[in-house]
């Protein structure tokens, strides 16, 4: 490696190691995990407040909306575990021979 970049790995792990430690005593207190607590909260909430019209004028369209797709895919997957199964059970049941 050339000198140039031990110095520049040198000058991160400085920084990491002042502004790391620094960082990690400010997050690890109570205060700040109830301002991140209270951001992902507020994140939720408007989430949910620009979902709301955007589902309903989706279902107007008559479009699907996101929890409508993830639906179909639950639904997708377990007759997909269930087509599996049948499957697995033929290739287990031996041929019989029909008699006329």
């Amino acid at each position: 490696m050339s000198n140039g970049g031990l110095d520049l790995q040198r000058l991160v792990l400085r920084a990491d190691a002042v502004i790391g430690r620094r960082l990690e005593t400010a997050l690890g207190t109570r205060s700040a995990t109830d301002l991140l607590l209270r951001g992902f909260r507020l994140q939720g909430s408007a989430q949910r407040l620009v979902e709301r019209p955007a589902r309903a004028v989706l279902h107007a369209l008559n479009m699907p909306t996101r929890g409508d797709v993830a639906q179909l895919r639950r639904q997708l997957a377990s007759t997909h575990e269930e087509l599996r199964e049948l499957s697995r059970k033929l290739d287990e049941t031996p041929p019989t021979t029909h008699e006329r």
